[in-house]
């Protein structure tokens, strides 16, 4: 279940990465649903069950330092299932596919001449675009990420374990729906999920 949340940040990272040193920008990232972010109120609840997911916003004001010209785009979808067994167990089983862009002007690039040397296959990154003007580098998203682990509730919070390491959020069951969520100060996650 971890990879809900995270499966999107490394590829972004990767992106940022390949301006190192370079850029920065107030724009901002989003999956497919905003208001999710926007409008989640924490409420508790029994989340044992099996659950599909419904629908995810990532928003957030992502920033490489020193580039205020440089923009972001990421569009995801997620589909698949946890389920939250009633022992404290948890399976998962999602699929995250979209893409991820940056666009960087000239001065950002650090001297970089061609913008295909930004490519990186071992990540999927290819860049395009004039050095000279602006590069944008894309990498797709097509990933499953399998989870197992264990959860616990207190009070509006949920925490997932996976490989030793907890991962916490805020919940809401109401009927048959749950959302989670979680802002770190820089990026707010919320999936929606149905049962």
């Amino acid at each position: 279940m971890v990879g809900l949340a995270r499966n999107t940040v490394p590829v972004v990272v990767t992106l940022f990465a390949i301006f190192a040193g370079g850029c920065g920008d107030d724009g901002g990232a989003s999956g497919n649903n905003l208001a999710l972010c926007a409008n989640f109120e924490a409420c508790g609840g029994d989340p044992v069950g099996t659950w599909e997911l419904d629908s995810s916003c990532f928003d957030g004001n992502i920033e490489i330092p020193g580039c205020t010209a440089a923009t972001f785009d990421i569009q995801i979808s997620q589909t698949g299932t946890v389920v939250l067994n009633d022992d404290g167990s948890y399976t998962s089983s999602v699929v995250t596919e979209g893409f991820t862009e940056v666009s960087a002007p000239a001065s950002c690039l650090m001297g970089i001449t061609d913008c295909g040397l930004l490519n990186d296959p071992d990540e999927g990154v290819a860049c395009t675009g004039n050095a000279e003007e602006s590069c944008t580098c894309t990498s797709s998203l097509d990933d499953t990420d399998t989870d197992t682990g264990t959860w616990t509730t207190a009070g509006n919070t949920l925490t997932i374990t996976s490989g030793g390491e907890p991962d916490v959020f805020e919940y809401c069951v109401s009927g048959s729906t749950m959302t989670i969520y979680q802002d770190d100060g820089d990026v707010t996650t919320a999936i929606r999920l149905r049962r």
